[in-house]
């Protein structure tokens, strides 16, 4: 079956979320299940700081279009939204040029890309499928983000119930995702399908816990450790109020490791309190993102209040992979915490404040063989329903009808 995958970003950027997951599940469907897959992406890169990835190549297999979009600040939202619709329909014109097309998978990174795949639908006929990453225009409106309110969003959110209505499939990554544009969209519940990110059980292995991440601190500290984003939707205000109530337990430690939108707010907000017992460090190269995992005695999930439903976070599942507990500040309604729930692999905190996060820390500081059997019954959960190459079939199953 010949298919084109759209998504801003792909391989070799590992850095974008949504470039590493399509990446890696585009592996599987080739590899795996006889798929032939070109992928419709950008030059641009997620971090911005190489040169332009090349027009065209292949990927084992794996044919790659890059096309040329408008430089953009993410900061800028005219900006980047005229460098969104550049490239959408650049694609579309990339998806009319190709024979024998059984399908479009498409992303909503960025948001606009579906008009590509809905357009060939409408002029060719041909089905397409719709992942769901960051549902938009409700995210944004949730988070009162500039640009959010009035027309610009009422006219994104006729468009996105087009778009949906339209998909042969629409794949939300959680059970919550699926519920909210069911019952806020209209669609038929037989549409959507929820399929969870997932993640490489070969890629992120359970290591034992010691190396790099570790060799900082002056003595063996009980590590607690969030990795990703510092974005808009992240609430960092319980972390840094729990190492604030835990500072006097030298011997308990947080890393923070990523960038982004909050990155100098957070730095700043650590000097202020002065929290010698958190750290705040860069992204690591990918090929190092194991070993950090694997520093950790226990990894942090964050979601903004009022995101339930539209984003789930993804990084729960490399966490499991590295077979490692988790504390969830989520809504029990999310994925993540249905997900650590029935595995019994950590933490949910619905009320995320400070004060309850500290005690939680402590509990699982004090109790080493529970935290360790927590850690092993993530990595099953990995392995058993969570790996790419389960994620890759659920994908296979669907498109194949």
């Amino acid at each position: 079956m010949k298919i084109a995958l759209l998504n801003e970003f792909f391989h070799p950027d590992s850095f974008g979320g949504t470039g590493k997951v399509l990446s890696d599940l585009a592996r599987r469907l080739a590899d795996d299940h006889g798929f032939e897959i070109t992928a419709i992406t950008t030059r641009r890169l997620y971090r911005g700081d190489a040169e332009p990835l090349p027009v065209t190549s292949s990927w084992d297999g794996i044919n790659i279009l890059r096309l040329e979009v408008p430089e953009s600040d993410r900061q800028n939202l005219k900006q980047r939204l005229k460098a969104d619709i550049v490239y959408t329909w650049r694609a579309f014109r990339a998806i009319l040029k190709m024979k024998d097309i059984g399908g479009v998978l498409v992303s909503s990174a960025p948001p606009v890309l579906p008009m590509a795949a809905w357009a060939a639908f409408k002029l060719r006929k041909i089905p397409y499928w719709y992942v769901i990453y960051d549902l938009e225009p409700d995210r944004a409106i949730v988070m009162a983000a500039e640009g959010a309110q009035g027309r610009k969003a009422e006219i994104l959110g006729k468009w996105q119930r087009r778009w949906l209505h339209s998909a042969d499939k629409v794949v939300a990554i959680g059970r919550c995702m699926r519920d909210h544009v069911i019952k806020n969209y209209d669609l038929d519940p037989d549409q959507v399908v929820s399929i969870p990110v997932g993640e490489d059980d070969q890629a992120v292995s359970m290591l034992p816990k010691a190396g790099l991440f570790r060799e900082e601190f002056e003595s063996d500290p009980f590590l607690v450790l969030y990795s990703g984003n510092f974005g808009r939707y992240h609430d960092f205000g319980p972390i840094l109020d729990a190492a604030e109530k835990l500072s006097s337990h030298s011997h308990i430690q947080f890393l923070l490791v990523g960038g982004g939108r909050k990155d100098a707010e957070l730095r700043r907000e650590v000097d202020e309190r002065g929290l010698r017992n958190l750290h705040v460090r860069e992204f690591v190269p990918s090929d190092q993102f194991q070993n950090l995992l694997a520093a950790a005695d226990i990894c942090l999930i964050t979601l903004e209040r009022g995101m339930e439903g539209l984003c789930v976070p993804s990084k729960l599942y490399s966490i499991l992979a590295a077979g490692r507990p988790s504390i969830a500040l989520v809504p029990e309604v999310t994925e993540t915490a249905r997900a650590i729930r029935e595995s019994d692999c950590g933490y949910v905190l619905e009320e995320a404040d400070g004060e309850r996060l500290a005690e939680v820390i402590l509990e699982a500081e004090s109790d080493e063989d529970r935290l360790e059997e927590m850690g092993l019954r993530a990595r099953e959960a990995l392995v058993s329903k969570y790996s790419s190459t389960k994620i890759a079939e659920q994908f296979a199953e669907m498109m194949k009808g």
